[in-house]
């Protein structure tokens, strides 16, 4: 991340609200995921300039089409659903901030909800939401990257 703005302090604040919703709900509406994309594509603007912003909208862009193929796929080969379309919202959403950031975060997030799936049991992973794990791993990621 460049440097950290003021739409990034919103951003972090929506990703914990996200994270409540998710948790009572197992879902992220669509009114907060718009919410948090404009925050991250104002704060792209801001750090990167239109053009930088028009990349990370691609880079993420693509990691979400990966992301919803590889989800479809399993979806038709195990006949149950993987990973939420909420979940995959939200990688896009984060990746308009920062490509980096946003896939860091996803990857860290999904290996820390993995690994308290099999603390607690199989059959747990299946009702984890990774909302939760997505916030805690991009507060982790953004302090480690740091701004600037």
């Amino acid at each position: 991340m460049e440097s950290l703005q003021s739409p990034d302090v919103a951003l972090g604040a929506l990703l914990v609200v996200a994270s409540v919703v998710d948790i009572r709900e197992r879902i992220l509406p669509d009114p907060l995921a718009y919410s948090i994309a404009l925050c991250s594509l104002l704060s792209a603007c801001m750090a990167e300039g239109i053009r930088g912003m028009a990349c990370n909208l691609f880079w993420g862009g693509f990691a979400g089409a990966v992301v919803m193929l590889v989800e479809l796929t399993w979806r038709r080969i195990k006949g149950a659903p993987g990973i939420g379309g909420g979940d995959i919202k939200l990688l896009l959403a984060c990746m308009a901030r920062d490509p980096f950031w946003g896939l860091a975060s996803f990857s860290v997030g999904l290996i820390a909800l993995a690994g308290a799936g099999c603390a607690l049991s199989r059959r747990s992973l299946l009702t984890l939401p990774l909302i939760p794990f997505f916030t805690a791993a991009s507060i982790v990621t953004a302090l480690w990257l740091g701004p600037g």
